[in-house]
């Protein structure tokens, strides 16, 4: 991902006026914070990529917490 790209995540997070979570990759150790659901009883999930090492990987949001999985 370009220097563009995570500056523009970045600045959508600074907008993003709902919950919030981060975790640190489990590909790289960089920390990312995301957006987290409201209601308790969500869980988010999906496939992204780091946007540092530009791995594949699982996230899991709750509205307690984050996380990444490895898929390999």
């Amino acid at each position: 991902m370009t220097l563009e790209a995570r500056a523009a995540h970045r600045a959508w997070m600074k907008r993003w006026n709902g919950n919030r979570r981060s975790f640190k990759t489990p590909c790289c150790g960089k920390r990312l914070t995301v957006p987290a659901p409201s209601d308790k009883r969500q869980q988010w999930d999906s496939l992204m990529t780091c946007p540092h090492c530009e791995v594949l990987l699982m996230k899991v949001v709750t509205t307690e917490s984050a996380k990444g999985l490895l898929l390999s």
